[in-house]
């Protein structure tokens, strides 16, 4: 009986102290468990949170992007008219420069030219008075000269 009082006595104050912690247990886990449960809960709700407001946030980049790439054609778009505007206004002035150029060579090809039939007709002139005064010097003897004068010493009274 000893063995039975000692193993009655075991179970007894196993059962004590079962109970004991059982209720220390349940008074302070309860707390524990709520808490951590409220944590948890509470974890979850800031993840679904951020995930809005990751979402949200992809959505405004998504858009910006997209806007971006419709910037990026449209300014494109403008350097490629800006390009062409400018092309035709280069063309513009150079075909402008081109005419003048030419006229200015014209003006300068008629000038020379008149020049050069001036300078030809004083040329003739010149040979012609050079073969006139030999004609007439060949001509013109002593009394051919003084014949001359006198006439035009009689001219003269």
């Amino acid at each position: 009986m000893a063995h039975s009082n000692e193993m009655l006595f075991r179970v007894l104050n196993f059962a004590i102290l079962g109970g004991i912690l059982g209720y220390l247990i349940k008074k302070n886990a309860g707390a524990f468990f709520s808490a951590r449960s409220e944590a948890i809960r509470s974890g979850m709700d800031q993840a679904r949170e951020l995930l809005k407001q990751s979402e949200v946030r992809a959505g405004a980049i998504t858009q910006k992007v997209a806007r971006l790439e419709g910037e990026i054609a449209s300014l494109r778009q403008a350097a490629a008219a800006e390009i062409a505007a400018e092309h035709a206004r280069i063309e513009r002035e150079t075909e402008e420069r081109i005419r003048k150029i030419f006229a200015q060579a014209d003006q300068e090809m008629q000038a020379s030219a008149k020049a050069a039939r001036q300078e030809l007709k004083v040329y003739a002139a010149s040979l012609a008075v050079g073969l006139a005064e030999r004609k007439i010097a060949a001509r013109l003897t002593g009394q051919t000269q003084q014949a001359l004068v006198d006439q035009f010493v009689g001219g003269l009274r």
